[in-house]
Protein backbone atom coordinates (compact mmCIF):
# COMPACT_ATOMS: atom_id res chain seq x y z
CA UNK A 1 0.00 0.00 0.00
CA UNK A 2 3.14 2.55 0.96
CA UNK A 3 4.20 1.54 -2.74
CA UNK A 4 1.03 2.39 -4.42
CA UNK A 5 0.52 5.61 -2.58
CA UNK A 6 4.06 6.90 -2.92
CA UNK A 7 3.17 6.79 -6.47
CA UNK A 8 0.06 9.68 -5.82
CA UNK A 9 -0.16 12.72 -4.78
CA UNK A 10 -0.68 11.77 -0.94
CA UNK A 11 1.40 13.61 1.98
CA UNK A 12 1.22 10.81 4.60
CA UNK A 13 -0.02 7.35 4.76
CA UNK A 14 -1.29 6.49 7.74
CA UNK A 15 -2.86 2.85 8.90
CA UNK A 16 -6.11 2.78 11.25
CA UNK A 17 -7.37 -0.75 11.93
CA UNK A 18 -10.86 -1.53 13.23
CA UNK A 19 -12.70 -4.45 14.43
CA UNK A 20 -9.09 -5.63 16.86
CA UNK A 21 -10.46 -8.28 18.77
CA UNK A 22 -7.11 -9.45 20.86
CA UNK A 23 -3.81 -8.71 21.75
CA UNK A 24 -2.37 -11.12 19.20
CA UNK A 25 -4.30 -8.78 16.46
CA UNK A 26 -3.13 -5.34 17.41
CA UNK A 27 0.62 -7.11 17.31
CA UNK A 28 0.04 -9.11 14.25
CA UNK A 29 -1.58 -5.66 12.62
CA UNK A 30 1.75 -3.43 13.99
CA UNK A 31 4.20 -6.29 12.20
CA UNK A 32 2.66 -6.50 9.33
CA UNK A 33 2.78 -2.18 9.11
CA UNK A 34 6.15 -2.22 10.02
CA UNK A 35 7.01 -5.35 7.59
CA UNK A 36 5.01 -2.71 4.72
CA UNK A 37 6.47 0.97 5.96
CA UNK A 38 3.04 2.01 6.84
CA UNK A 39 2.51 3.95 9.91
CA UNK A 40 0.10 2.82 11.90
CA UNK A 41 -1.89 5.70 13.89
CA UNK A 42 -4.23 3.70 15.67
CA UNK A 43 -6.46 0.43 16.76
CA UNK A 44 -10.10 0.73 17.29
CA UNK A 45 -11.53 -2.28 19.41
CA UNK A 46 -14.08 -4.98 17.81
CA UNK A 47 -17.55 -4.13 19.63
CA UNK A 48 -20.63 -6.43 20.18
CA UNK A 49 -22.57 -2.88 20.52
CA UNK A 50 -22.17 -1.50 17.14
CA UNK A 51 -24.70 -4.10 15.74
CA UNK A 52 -26.52 -4.03 18.60
CA UNK A 53 -27.17 0.22 18.30
CA UNK A 54 -27.60 -0.80 14.82
CA UNK A 55 -30.53 -3.06 15.20
CA UNK A 56 -31.73 -0.33 18.14
CA UNK A 57 -31.57 2.37 15.31
CA UNK A 58 -29.60 4.42 17.44
CA UNK A 59 -26.39 5.82 16.31
CA UNK A 60 -23.00 4.00 17.72
CA UNK A 61 -22.30 7.44 19.01
CA UNK A 62 -25.59 7.82 20.83
CA UNK A 63 -25.50 4.18 22.35
CA UNK A 64 -23.94 3.72 25.95
CA UNK A 65 -22.80 0.79 25.65
CA UNK A 66 -20.54 1.50 22.44
CA UNK A 67 -18.25 3.90 24.98
CA UNK A 68 -15.30 1.71 24.70
CA UNK A 69 -15.56 2.36 20.89
CA UNK A 70 -16.66 5.74 20.83
CA UNK A 71 -13.83 6.65 23.37
CA UNK A 72 -10.89 5.29 21.38
CA UNK A 73 -11.90 6.45 18.34
CA UNK A 74 -12.62 10.12 19.77
CA UNK A 75 -8.86 9.27 21.42
CA UNK A 76 -7.72 8.74 17.95
CA UNK A 77 -9.21 11.53 15.75
CA UNK A 78 -7.92 14.17 18.68
CA UNK A 79 -4.30 12.48 18.21
CA UNK A 80 -4.82 13.42 14.57
CA UNK A 81 -5.71 17.05 14.93
CA UNK A 82 -1.90 17.96 15.94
Amino acid sequence: MAAVASGLPVAKVTVVADKVRTDVDAEAIAEFCVQHSLALCGLVPWSEAVGDADRARVPVIDYSAAAELTDAVRLLAASQDR
